[in-house]
């Protein structure tokens, strides 16, 4: 029993993590594009 959750909430936070990752990398690549073209228009 104690297993079954421990698992489910291991399950969870993967998906927490997995969620924050794409959202990151997302965000990042966004300021990527908005800093390159604050450069050009520099």
């Amino acid at each position: 029993m104690d297993y079954w959750k421990v698992n489910i909430r291991g399950n969870h936070f993967l998906k927490e993590f997995h969620f924050i990752a794409i959202y990151g990398v997302q965000t990042f690549d966004w300021l990527f594009v908005v800093k390159r073209n604050l450069v050009e228009l520099i």
